[in-house]
């Protein structure tokens, strides 16, 4: 069930209109002093997803933000019905079909640096090898501190301590999937665009 949930029987305009009543919601853990970043691609314009790191000793505290779009979209209004009937945004060359409003995805709903959004967190604690200690999930609000690129990461896992903390424990954990068995499938990129109505670029990333 939604926490805080804002939007009227048609989903859309109190939504809209709503303000902030979320964040005065006793229910919702105050995050916004936490060090949050998104990392994603250089043209992302919906940010769902979000990272925190905390370090107490050689224990790590991962924090995963999940954009809480139910804070907006009334379960079974028209928006609800809508989405479920979608199931996913579709991507192509030239067009894209969203499966939420660009109003919800790409503005309140979007995780954007600087803005308190309703959040879903899920905490884990581990050491840095991944032993996974202890977890929790909390309904939030929080405020992206950093918005990175995944080429920006890139540049600042060595000197950055808590991205490289988070690398080494991402590696680790692909590691303990892999030694159980998992599948791993590793395929390129390939990023299609029309360029002057007309021309297609295809590249291999």
């Amino acid at each position: 069930e939604a926490v805080g949930t804002m939007a009227s029987s048609d989903g859309l305009g109190d939504a809209l209109g709503g303000g902030l009543r979320f964040a005065s919601d006793s229910r919702r853990a105050d995050l916004t002093h936490l060090d949050i970043m998104t990392i994603d691609g250089a043209g992302t314009l919906d940010y769902d997803d979000a990272l925190s790191i905390e370090q107490d000793g050689n224990i790590y505290r991962i924090g995963v933000h999940i954009a809480d779009v139910a804070a907006y979209v009334e379960k079974g209004g028209i928006v609800d019905r809508e989405v479920i009937h979608r199931g996913t945004s579709i991507y192509m060359p030239d067009l894209k079909i969203p499966m939420l409003p660009n109003i919800f995805s790409e503005n309140i709903c979007s995780l954007k640096e600087g803005e308190i959004r309703p959040a879903v967190s899920l905490f884990i604690k581990l050491t840095r090898d991944a032993q996974v200690l202890h977890y929790e999930f909390l309904p939030s609000f929080i405020s992206v501190r950093r918005k990175l690129t995944y080429t920006e990461t890139d540049a600042l896992v060595e000197t950055d301590d808590h991205l490289s903390a988070a690398y080494a424990i991402a590696k680790a954990l692909n590691e303990n999937r892999l030694n159980a068995g998992a599948v791993q499938i590793q395929l390129p990129e390939i990023s299609i665009r029309l360029l002057n109505g007309n021309e297609i670029s295809v590249r291999k990333i």
